[in-house]
């Protein structure tokens, strides 16, 4: 897969940080990969053009998914239904990143595009990603990985 656009994990860690502050005034700091935070629920999406290239995954702790949700619906985490609205804040978060990776590696130019996001029950797998993003939001963690698909 040496042939597909180079994303440069820092860039695509500073506009998620960018959107989270953006979307719903959550700020969040870079962590060394080596200290990647403890994340709850789990979402991939699959990134391609006719095929699937890459595996975009979104993990994070249910704090930080409570604060999104809160921040994004105006919302007191007392009024919501956090089996409902927690698993749809990530799969909600794996959609807007896929779609800033999209923009990253060329937006209208190459005919990539995201698919529907998933729940999946692990987080994402570091150890071969193309890119590793791990965020602290005030104590809560957000991990981000793109996988090449084989």
């Amino acid at each position: 897969m040496s042939n597909l656009p180079q994303v440069d994990a820092a860039e695509l860690g500073a506009r998620i940080a960018q959107a989270l502050e953006h979307m719903c005034f959550i700020i969040s700091d870079p962590v060394n990969s080596a200290e990647l935070p403890e994340t709850d629920t789990h979402s991939t999406v699959s990134v391609g053009d006719e095929h699937p290239l890459w595996d975009l995954s979104v993990s994070a702790s249910n704090g930080l998914l409570t604060e999104i949700a809160c921040g994004l619906m105006g919302i007191e985490p007392s009024e919501m239904n956090e089996d409902e609205v927690l698993p749809a804040t990530v799969q909600e978060l794996a959609n807007i990143f896929s779609g800033i990776m999209i923009e990253m590696i060329g937006g209208e130019e190459h005919p990539y595009h995201p698919g529907i996001p998933e729940l999946t029950s692990e987080a994402p797998r570091t150890s071969d990603a193309v890119a590793v993003v791990a965020l602290d939001a005030m104590g809560d963690g957000l991990l981000v990985t793109l996988n090449a698909r084989d």
